[in-house]
């Protein structure tokens, strides 16, 4: 599986993109929402199985990301990661999980063990 990482903390993406690559995923990170909006909007995109996106980001947030990118494909699988509650409930549509900062690696795997067996 491939997966997009948007966050402005890079020992978020650090983490979870070691996580990712032990379970045999690739993953590209990205440490702005500016600049997966960049790339988005490129013809090199590659679409992702699903995007891990930080909502509390500067300039333009995670929710901005899920409601862009839902414009262009609207069955995208997205996870939020963030230090805010968040109940899913109150997610935007399409988000299929959220996670909460600081969570652990087993909480991570448990997420893409799900999303490996198509549960979200």
């Amino acid at each position: 599986m491939i997966f997009h990482v948007v966050d402005d903390q890079p020992v978020i993406c650090e983490f979870v993109g070691s996580v990712m690559h032990s379970r045999g995923h690739d993953a590209r990170f990205f440490l702005s929402s500016v600049e997966y909006l960049d790339y988005l909007a490129d013809s090199t995109y590659a679409r992702p199985d699903a995007i891990f996106t930080d909502m509390g980001m500067p300039l333009v947030s995670g929710r901005e990301i899920v409601r862009r990118v839902m414009n262009l494909y609207p069955d995208q699988k997205f996870v939020v990661i963030s230090g805010a509650y968040m109940p899913e409930k109150q997610c935007d549509p399409g988000i299929c999980y959220f996670l909460n900062k600081p969570f652990g690696s087993e909480e991570l795997e448990q997420v893409i063990a799900m999303l490996e067996d198509k549960k979200i």
